[in-house]
């Protein structure tokens, strides 16, 4: 015989069955549960190098605990540990004054870094010796760095504009050609500048700053982007009176672009999942408001995680902690001038100062921890629980959806409950 379910009388009894299932998971918690433990304040500490104004920060994404360090002076520093020490790198660099550092996610050894007035350097050895590789530069200002790894192509912004390699091979122009020569500076005239360069290592799209003092209609400071490996560039329209002045890429191709409004001394940071359309990211920074300046942006994970460099030091936001939120202490009174994020533990972050490398190994928002003290609670699972079956909005536990999907699942609770029988430091 056979027999008809109503698809809603279905529903429900799968709705009812998920439910036990989520209620289980919650309530079989409620002696087992850690009590009051709270994440220990987290604390900047110096590691070097020592001396050092730090220009420049790159952390490899593939060799765990290895990262570079370019300073004003006194050339790369590499570090092996997470950044717990550091020491020079400095065979064959022609240049101590660095500018900007590139690790090649595809070829992790295969790092360059661009110099103050000797060009690019390569090394296919993390570091360990270095060679010019200046072939097709007319001068040798290099200020950014942007590698693809899928197309084994480096780009690098001069003072003469941006310019690709191929295969380690000579420098050709991108259409993006700066024009300095005139009658009074026949070699030098700063008439336009790059501020920023990037690429996505997913669609190979490349973004640049671009900043040009002219007469012409039109906007002198803008986002530009190639989809053609720098043949042609075209202006991105930005929600923002802002021009840009720093530009970074996640895992999952979501672009955050920081724009700084001259006239109202005001920073925004905005965010863009498909390069057109944008949003605001995270509202304002406490502590980093009217006349406090945004100098780097990085971005790690397909989760939404970006850290910025302020003169306030670092901020921070997340699918989970989706508010700016100052990260860690120590900072306050130092500038910070580029900021990097271990891509194998983002929670192991590098802050750039005149005072050297400064780290911290932060406590990353915890799964489940809906009120914020650092651990997952009874409390915490029931809210998780009350929005999976619709009883409570999402914005009662941001912290309940660390994929940042909308929704919570079973995967969601095993999570949270994770965090709460062994800790949210120790996962």
């Amino acid at each position: 015989m056979q027999t008809h379910v109503d698809g809603k009388a279905s529903r429900r009894t799968a709705g009812r069955r998920g439910a036990r299932v989520l209620w289980g998971l919650a309530l079989a918690l409620s002696s087992a549960l850690p009590r009051g433990a709270h994440a220990a304040g987290d604390l900047w500490t110096n590691q070097g190098p020592p001396a050092a104004v730090i220009t420049a920060l790159a952390a490899d994404p593939l060799a765990m605990g290895r990262a570079f360090a370019g300073t004003a002076g006194y050339g790369v520093y590499k570090s092996v540990d997470h950044g717990m020490s550091w020491m020079p790198a400095n065979a064959g660099l022609e240049h101590t004054y660095i500018d900007a550092i590139a690790v090649d996610a595809m070829h992790p050894d295969t790092v360059y870094a661009a110099t103050a007035s000797n060009g690019v350097f390569m090394s296919m050895d993390g570091g360990g010796h270095w060679h010019a590789m200046n072939d097709g530069l007319q001068r040798l200002h290099a200020l950014h760095l942007a590698v693809d790894g899928a197309a084994d192509t480096l780009y690098v912004a001069t003072s003469d504009g941006v310019f690709r390699s191929v295969a380690g091979g000579a420098w050709a122009p991108t259409g993006l050609v700066i024009r300095r020569e005139t009658a009074s500076m026949p070699d030098l005239s700063f008439n336009a500048w790059i501020g920023c360069l990037a690429v996505d290592p997913m669609t190979a799209v490349v973004y640049a700053c671009f900043f040009t003092f002219t007469d012409d209609p039109g906007p002198s400071w803008q986002l530009l982007k190639s989809m053609d490996a720098g043949a042609t560039w075209d202006g991105v329209e930005l929600p923002t009176s802002g021009g840009p002045v720093a530009v970074a890429i996640d895992a999952s191709s979501s672009v955050y672009v920081v724009a700084y409004d001259a006239s109202e001394l005001t920073t925004t940071v905005l965010r863009s999942a498909d390069g057109m359309s944008w949003a605001p990211v995270g509202g304002a920074m406490p502590g980093c408001e009217a006349g406090c300046l945004v100098d780097d942006i990085t971005a790690v994970g397909p989760a939404g995680t970006a850290y910025v460099a302020t003169d306030h030091g670092v901020y921070m936001t997340s699918a989970l902690a989706p508010s700016w939120t100052a990260l860690g202490t120590g900072l306050e009174a130092i500038g910070v001038t580029a900021v990097a994020a271990d891509p194998a533990d983002p929670a192991i972050v590098y802050a750039a100062t005149s005072e050297g490398v400064y780290r911290l190994q932060h406590s990353t928002p915890c799964n489940g921890d809906c009120n914020g003290d650092g651990a997952v609670g009874i409390a915490d699972l029931v809210t998780m629980v009350d929005i999976a079956l619709g009883r409570m909005p999402m914005q009662a536990c941001t912290a309940a959806d660390p994929g940042g999907d909308g929704s919570i699942g079973v995967s969601d609770v095993i999570g949270a409950v994770r965090h709460a029988m062994v800790g949210c430091t120790a996962m």
